[in-house]
């Protein structure tokens, strides 16, 4: 492989999932397996939830969990965060739990000549297949290609917004004050139907008042990260 990628997935409350990914996880070849690494964040999930209690020990993957050990609402931001400063990789592939990247897309990125100075957006289509593959659906504006040097220097999440569901709406604006975005060039993630697996509220209000604030300079842009006990479990 070419690049060195980390993929770091958040997941909360979202066992109806893990069989599926495990499907896709389960079809990478063994080079793919070798050199990329998975990293879940379990963003403070119920006991019987917990996604380290529903992967296989025995898993055929490069993979790490850790979990954050209080259970704060929609603190998303939160564990990007800590997935991203765990990240060893140059290139960190930031994914939702309940969307797939399949094994020809991944294949692809792994041996593309991929511009450290760009972040790479998605195309994007449902797995059930009730859409056509080249049919443009929306995308979560986070789902995204970066390496480890951008992220930082746009200073990641602001978690400020944790809390309030939409805590990613600062993040696109940071990362475009040091890295233009462009839609890669081949293939499309994978969108699971109703993947969410918690049920709060997605009502995005707050974040939006928030980032007003600081955009216009009325609140500072904190950099304070990881504002959270943690730990590795895998």
């Amino acid at each position: 492989m070419k690049n060195d990628i980390s993929i770091v997935i958040p997941y909360y409350n979202s066992v109806a999932m893990i069989p599926i990914q495990l499907q896709y996880w389960n079809a990478y070849t063994p080079e793919i397996k070798k050199d990329i690494k998975i990293i879940i964040v379990d963003d403070g999930s119920e006991e019987s939830q917990k996604v380290n209690k529903h992967i296989p020990q025995n898993l055929d993957l490069n993979l790490e969990i850790y979990e954050i050990q209080e259970d704060i609402p929609w603190n998303e931001c939160g564990a990007n965060n800590l997935g991203c400063h765990v990240a060893t990789s140059q290139w960190i592939f930031r994914n939702d739990f309940d969307w797939l990247i399949p094994v020809e897309l991944l294949k692809h990125i792994a041996t593309y000549t991929l511009d450290p100075t760009k972040v790479y957006n998605f195309n994007s289509q449902y797995w059930q297949g009730n859409n056509p593959p080249n049919e443009r659906l929306g995308i979560p504006p986070n789902i995204l290609l970066f390496t480890k040097d951008v992220f930082f220097k746009s200073g990641g999440y602001d978690e400020d917004f944790r809390g309030h569901h939409g805590c990613d709406m600062l993040f696109r604006h940071r990362l475009a004050a040091v890295a233009p975005c462009i839609t890669y060039p081949f293939g499309y993630m994978e969108a699971v139907l109703a993947g969410s697996g918690h049920t709060l509220a997605r009502d995005a209000t707050e974040s939006y008042k928030l980032l007003n604030k600081k955009i216009s300079g009325e609140i500072p842009i904190s950099k304070d990260i990881l504002r959270f006990t943690w730990k590795r479990v895998r």
